[in-house]
């Protein structure tokens, strides 16, 4: 009988086999980058939660209306009320709804584009700041799981594109840097690595203005290395360099006043914020800072657990001192928040600044009953299930301890790693301050993506840090073990919160659909925010005398609380999609979408009485 042949593993030990693959592990390990990982888990994500519904999210029917204007008439025209420059985004786009045709759908793929590019730039910031394969692993993992960053990268919003050109800026910066650094050379910054890195920030600005910060962090953290090396003569040298990136990117800023002036483009949305930047109030600051120590405390737990222990007793005092921080946010929470979480403003009870994280999971519920009247409030997940993340997430600031007892440990991180973690501290300690300057203590969380971003390249490099001086190899097993563990509660609520936000617009988009078929135009539709402003906004706002009255149902009007009625530009609720049926108005028809995280109520079509 012949041989029968065997395959590469067959004629090996078991010892063998375990280090030939291990050996193939380690291959693929040094072949797979850990923007890879992440990219790739931000796909397999996308394919679970299906997010290709042809249809606008929050803000973004604003940013799309734009970019299809742009695509038609070569002209850039923002006619909405939105607050970001958005200009660099609607280019950005345009080639897209040249070749397919205007789509939510193609638009949200090329978000997650850019989502992706925003992860390569920070793991490229991380490789520079000297951070091993596998932390760098943990830091880009738990941002894809968070869900701002997850529900952001599946819409059109303007984060991802503003500061994927942002980050990409400080790659061209540091890239640079590191190539005066091994050159000997004197300058700490290539005169070419300065404006190109200066007009990849400024081109951030006419996205999302307050990406320009970018810069002044990564030149404050240069400055620092040159400072905590006492290398004063660099400094002299690097002057000119730096000096000409600045002008590049002042030049590049400042232009944008009188072109956005003569195109009819500065709006109040856009320059009332940054009137504010003049004031200063001490418990909006108290009150941000709070905010920060718990959502980014949640966000970053799976890392803290798996911090090594030095110094018992110092670690557990700092702990107990930050647990105490935590409580004191919670009491001064309860004397300046309103009673219980709803839609906008802050609360007394988590999820404290509502938006992204809300009552009912993931992504802003801008159905008109929901938004105003909060009706449905804990529908999905039981008050219950909020009062235990509640104690869970005070009960995670204590985790804060362990970085700050680990801050001794950047006298010893190198030179790199310490300016790395200089720009994470500056980048999110600028942004914080432009966001409480200019929205107080009532900011969406979305407007603290980038402070998450750069807190948590400072907790990796010092996580980082600790490890490579502490950390026997037997012991990383463990830690990578607990970070799993506590990373999973995110990712479940943060997936599902996705999938489930998707489904019930779904519902909504269908019941809409629904009405339409029926013959009632979309200005007798209060379908919500999104809905209004995607199918109303060119008749409600610009040609009323145009709009079909036939289907109002007794007198045309709309019942939107609060001063927000024109920005939800509805015209006549005679027909209304909503969680709820309004006392006297009739069902329709109504959809149960299948949701992941609870029982969620189904959509109602509903129409007001008479006729």
């Amino acid at each position: 009988m012949p041989p029968v042949k065997s395959g590469w593993l067959d004629n090996l030990t078991p010892g063998t086999q375990t280090m030939r693959l291990r050996a193939v592990g380690d291959w693929l390990g040094r072949r797979t980058a850990p923007w890879m990982l992440a990219v790739g888990l931000l796909l397999a994500i996308a394919i679970l939660v299906a997010p290709w519904g042809d249809y606008p999210l929050n803000d973004d029917w604003q940013y799309a209306r734009a970019a299809q204007l742009f695509a038609e008439t070569g002209h850039v025209v923002i006619d909405t009320p939105i607050a970001p420059s958005l200009v660099g985004q609607v280019v950005i786009a345009w080639p897209l709804i040249k070749v397919f045709g205007p789509s939510h759908r193609v638009l949200r793929l090329l978000t997650l584009a850019m989502a992706a590019l925003v992860l390569w730039s920070l793991d490229r910031i991380l490789v520079y700041g000297r951070v091993s394969r596998a932390n760098r692993s943990k830091g880009l993992v738990l941002l894809v799981l968070h869900p701002w960053f997850l529900n952001l990268a599946f819409s059109f919003m303007t984060e991802c594109y503003g500061y994927a050109l942002a980050l990409l800026g400080t790659v061209v910066w540091l890239g640079s840097r590191r190539a005066c650094d091994r050159a000997y050379a004197r300058p700490v910054v290539t005169l070419s690595g300065s404006v190109i890195a200066a007009l990849l920030v400024g081109a951030s600005f006419w996205v999302r203005q307050f990406c320009v910060l970018t810069y002044a962090a990564m030149v404050g953290a240069a400055l620092f290395h040159i400072a905590s090396t006492r290398t004063w003569r660099r400094l002299g040298d690097s002057l000119v360099r730096i000096a000409v990136g600045a002008l590049v990117l002042a030049g590049t800023v400042v232009a944008y006043f009188p072109w956005a002036k003569d195109h009819r483009l500065l709006k109040d949305s856009f320059s009332g914020p940054l009137g504010q930047l003049v004031h200063f109030n001490l418990v909006d600051y108290q009150v941000v800072l709070g905010l920060q120590l718990i959502y980014l405390g949640v966000a970053l737990a799976p890392m803290f657990v798996s911090w090594p222990w030095r110094n018992g007793a110092r670690t557990i005092l700092a702990c107990a001192v930050t647990l105490g921080f935590g409580l004191g946010v919670h009491s001064l929470f309860q004397l300046v928040a309103s009673g219980d979480a709803g839609a906008v403003n802050l609360h007394r009870h988590f999820p404290y600044a509502s938006n992204i994280i809300n009552t009912d999971g993931v992504g802003p519920n801008t159905l008109t009953d929901v938004f105003f009247g909060n009706s449905v409030a804990y529908a999905v997940l039981s008050r219950t299930f909020w009062q235990i993340v509640g104690c869970a997430v005070l009960a995670s600031t204590a985790l804060w301890g362990l970085p700050l007892a680990s801050l001794g440990r950047l006298r010893k991180i190198a030179g790199a790693g310490r300016e790395t973690f200089v720009f994470g501290l500056a980048f999110a300690l600028f942004s914080l301050a432009m966001v409480t300057q200019t929205s107080g203590q009532n900011g969406f969380d979305r407007y603290y993506w980038p402070v998450l971003v750069g807190i948590a390249v400072c907790a990796i490099i010092l996580l980082d840090g600790e490890e490579q001086a502490l950390r026997p190899p037997r012991k990383r097993a463990l830690a990578t073990a607990a970070f799993i563990i506590v990373a999973l509660p995110l990712a479940v609520f943060s997936v599902g919160g996705v999938h489930d936000y998707f489904r019930w617009n779904d519902a909504r988009w269908r019941l809409v659909e629904h009405a339409r078929q029926l013959g009632v135009p979309t200005t007798s539709i209060d379908g919500g925010y999104e809905v209004n402003g995607a199918l109303s906004f060119d008749l409600v706002r610009n040609h009323p005398k145009a709009i079909d009255q036939s289907h109002c149902i007794g007198r045309c009007h709309c019942e939107i609380p609060w001063d927000l009625g024109p920005i939800w530009t509805c015209y006549d609720d005679s027909y209304r999609v909503g969680m709820t049926v309004r006392n006297g108005y009739l069902e329709l028809a109504r959809d149960q979408p299948n949701t992941w995280l609870g029982n969620d109520r189904p959509l109602v079509l509903s129409r007001r009485p008479g006729k």
